[in-house]
């Protein structure tokens, strides 16, 4: 079973219903297990959240604010300079097609622009196949559906299994008394 402060380390913060949703017991036993945990100091409340505690050091909780770390291009797998290049049309820059004929005349030189700018680092705090969505109502009122119907076939196949054992026990019973008929008739004889 997955503990609840693992659960929090991946979600960041969740309530109390949400916790109990996934590790699928009741609230109530969800909330006796987060307070024991804060008394350990392993888990803090924000109104009605739970999360984790800030340890020094950890990542901050705007991804925003970290660093940009240089690209080390040994480890990449294609080089930035053998990527392809997009033009980039400049505000007030005169853009023309010319023609096969015009093509052998000598292009006037651009003008020198400055670089553009980096793009900003975008941080992926976890990967798309580690998110689980937290239960709906209408998820919960189709897997309520789904569990009253396993119980009614269930209830049925028991009935069935029972209505059978009692034919069978009635068939023992009449086997029984022919048997013993039987023994009569022959000690009769």
């Amino acid at each position: 079973m997955e503990k609840l402060t693992d659960i929090l380390a991946r979600t960041g913060k969740a309530t109390v219903r949400e916790l109990a949703a996934i590790v699928k017991i009741d609230a109530a036993d969800a909330l006796k297990m987060l307070h024991e945990l804060q008394e350990e100091g392993a888990v803090n409340r924000e109104g009605a959240h739970w999360r984790l505690p800030a340890e020094p050091g950890s990542l901050p909780d705007a991804p925003q604010s970290l660093p940009v770390l240089p690209v080390r291009q040994e480890n990449l797998p294609v080089k930035p300079e053998n990527l392809p290049v997009k033009p980039e049309i400049l505000p007030g820059a005169v853009v023309s097609v010319r023609e096969e004929v015009a093509a052998s005349e000598p292009a006037p030189a651009p003008a020198p622009a400055p670089a553009p700018a980096p793009a900003p680092l975008k941080v992926v705090w976890s990967a798309p196949e580690d998110f689980q969505a937290f239960p709906t109502r209408a998820w919960v009122r189709q897997q309520r559906r789904a569990l009253q119907q396993e119980e009614r076939e269930f209830n049925r196949a028991m009935k069935n299994k029972k209505r059978t054992l009692a034919q069978v026990e009635n068939l023992v019973r009449q086997v029984d008394r022919v048997k013993g008929g039987m023994a009569c008739f022959r000690e009769g004889v």
